[in-house]
């Protein structure tokens, strides 16, 4: 319940370069829409690839060894 009426709460998990695309989304179906954007570091279930699975070789193919 907002502080006026009800409302209704979308909870999405987008790639980061995706956000300019779905911030457009947004303003067109509805510009006076309150929306925020937080960095997350775990999605339990979904498309994108888990943290184990990006470890290893290529991680960070721009940092060098020491």
């Amino acid at each position: 319940m907002g502080t006026r009426s009800r409302v209704n709460i979308i909870y999405c998990v987008i790639k980061r370069s995706d956000y300019k695309l779905v911030a457009n989304i947004i303003k067109e179906y509805n510009p006076r829409a309150f929306y925020t954007i937080e960095d997350i570091r775990f999605a339990s279930q979904g498309v994108f690839p888990t943290r184990s699975i990006m470890r290893g070789y290529g991680s960070f193919p721009w940092r060098k060894g020491k």
